[in-house]
């Protein structure tokens, strides 16, 4: 598994064991947070501070499970991003959508 999860309370926080989201691992991602959404959860936090690239399939995973979970009201959120992965949400207007923190304790300030 490339990816372990937390819980704090409503929120999970989702956290890659490798260096990069890509499309070699987003499958295991979507199947991985779509878990989350069956279960009600909706605030997911991917923390990505292990991350040090992240391609266009791996992003797309991610605006699926935010438009899932925007829709019952909730929040997808990243944390921990590296320059590259803000440049990249700058220039695709995603930045827009998600929520960023840089820790876990900003997170957990903001969501609880």
């Amino acid at each position: 598994m490339d990816f372990v999860q937390t819980t704090y309370g409503s929120i999970v926080v989702v956290r890659s064991v490798t260096n990069v989201a890509n499309i070699s691992n987003a499958q295991q991602m979507k199947d991985f947070l779509l878990g989350f959404v069956r279960e009600d959860y909706t605030r997911i936090v991917f923390d990505c501070s292990n991350i040090e690239t992240m391609d266009s399939t791996f992003l797309g995973v991610l605006v699926l499970i935010y438009k899932q979970i925007y829709g019952k009201g909730g929040v997808v959120a990243l944390m921990g991003i590296n320059e590259s992965i803000s440049i990249t949400l700058g220039l695709t207007k995603l930045n827009e959508a998600f929520k960023v923190f840089p820790t876990l304790q900003d997170v957990v300030k903001e969501l609880i």
